[in-house]
């Protein structure tokens, strides 16, 4: 029987962040200790390692006995946990945002330059590399954040990609598409009602499966349109097809401000900003008309649920919010 456990990033008796491992029991609980070329101080950082799962190890970002942070691999034991090396234009890659695409591993990282790029991964330092040549890129890098595949019908054709937040060449912050190449990578430009001053800034960005057919799929997202508002934004990858959900009943004038964007039954939850400007548990379909506020909750504070961590369990979604009483819980 295949042995199951989780790794977690945990704090030991030193103080030290390191890697953790558990089968659900106190005895089957234990700090990876000894891993060969890791920081004294522990080869975690205090941020979030970004454990993903490639090719039957985890990937994630550690740090080594000189201070750096590269990508390192794991396959749950001391023994095998190691720092990919060998990484060509890489000087302590500092991986963030690693996502699943294509047999890889697409994620942000840091060359010799200290510019922020793309970056892809087969869990090797020969099948790692950063990926150049993005035409409208920014000089200092992409920047690349919130990495997130989708898989839609675009023009009746399945189309896999990743999406994800990154700086163009005029240093504006918008919505961007790659399918892990430099000739495959580019902004999506003149979407309607986005700010043009600043950029789009998307974030949270989920995916939602908006019909029955296996393929109806779009992203919800957080961004900034041209009044310099935060608004609620859905997107299937391309610029025809990425608008503001405008019009949502109940909502701020100045922005409904969705963050924690948490799919669950069929809809996704979110905290947003109504027109009281206090901010509460909201729901959408991805429509403007299937967009609201869920109000009349018991025990809420008047000025706010101000819901937080939104997090799926056992066939419910659990947050932190605020009570009558303005205590958080």
């Amino acid at each position: 029987m295949q042995r199951q456990t989780v790794l977690f990033k945990g704090v030991n008796a030193s103080g030290n962040a390191s890697l953790w491992e558990t089968n659900g029991t106190a005895a089957g609980t234990r700090e990876l200790t000894g891993i060969s070329g890791a920081s004294p101080s522990g080869v975690l950082s205090l941020g979030t390692p970004d454990f993903t799962v490639l090719n039957g190890q985890v990937l994630f970002e550690g740090i080594n006995t000189s201070g750096k942070f590269g990508l390192w691999a794991t396959d749950g034991t001391s023994a095998g946990t190691h720092e990919v090396t060998g990484i060509s234009g890489a000087n302590g890659v500092s991986p963030s945002s690693m996502t699943v695409f294509g047999g890889a591993v697409l994620f942000g990282g840091f060359d010799t330059n200290v510019n922020a790029g793309l970056w892809v991964t087969d869990g090797t330092g020969p099948g790692t590399h950063e990926v150049t040549g993005i035409n409208g890129a920014f000089s200092g890098g992409v920047e690349p954040a919130d990495l997130t595949v989708l898989t839609t019908l675009i023009s009746g054709n399945v189309v896999s990609q990743v999406l994800f937040a990154g700086i163009d060449s005029n240093g504006t912050n918008g919505l961007w598409v790659t399918d892990g190449t430099g000739a495959g990578t580019h902004e999506l430009t003149g979407i309607s009602g986005a700010n043009t001053d600043e950029g789009l800034h998307p974030s949270d960005m989920t995916v939602f499966q908006f019909g029955r057919q296996i393929f109806q799929r779009e992203v919800l997202f957080s961004g900034v349109d041209a009044s310099g508002d935060t608004g609620l934004w859905v997107t299937n990858g391309t610029v025809a097809g990425t608008s503001e959900l405008t019009g949502i009943s109940g909502a701020s004038a100045t922005g409904l401000n969705p963050v924690w964007l948490t799919v669950f039954n069929g809809e996704v939850l979110f905290e947003g900003r109504n027109a009281s400007n206090n901010f509460g548990l909201w729901v959408t379909n991805g429509t403007a008309a299937g967009t609201h506020e869920l109000t009349g909750i018991n025990g809420a504070s008047t000025s706010g649920l101000n819901p937080s961590g939104l997090t799926v369990f056992n066939g419910e979604v659990l947050f932190e919010g605020t009570d009558l009483n303005g205590k958080q819980g």
